[in-house]
């Protein structure tokens, strides 16, 4: 039980850094990256790929692995 919360945890705590971040662009009018050309783009999107796979992979699919254990009240101890 204590890693599905730490899970959502660290889940919810990326997602509220990602909105600030990108809520301080759009209230100053700056776009979010600069233009990026060649192989720097292409290593961003590797980059961004790479920690989208991590989170899903490390908080999500435990998390949904769980949900039938929560379900019938099976809690580990």
């Amino acid at each position: 039980m204590k890693i599905l919360v730490w899970n959502i945890l660290e889940i919810f705590i990326c997602f509220v850094i990602v909105f600030r971040l990108f809520l301080l662009k759009l209230l100053k009018r700056k776009p979010l990256i600069k233009t990026i050309d060649g192989i720097g783009d292409v290593v961003m999107k590797l980059l961004a790929g790479g920690a989208l796979i991590y989170f899903v992979y490390a908080g999500v699919f435990p998390a949904i692995k769980d949900i039938p254990n929560l379900i019938q009240k099976k809690f580990a101890q």
